[in-house]
């Protein structure tokens, strides 16, 4: 990625790591997880990262 990093944009970033995250969901050992267990951590860690840096940025000083 960082190749072509100066010629993506924000959504195309987001794009390549969404693909790369549903890449790993589907190596999981589907023997101990299910798709659905997979997703829910997905969902639950997208939450909590979005959750800390809205947190953060309520915090900051200045203007964006």
């Amino acid at each position: 990625m960082s190749k072509h990093a100066d010629k993506m944009t924000a959504l195309e970033f987001l794009a390549v790591a969404a693909n790369m995250l549903g890449k790993l969901v589907a190596m999981q050992d589907q023997r101990a997880v299910t798709p659905a267990m997979a997703m829910k951590i997905v969902a639950d860690n997208i939450e909590h990262g979005n959750k800390d840096v809205m947190d953060r940025l309520s915090k900051s000083k200045g203007t964006a």
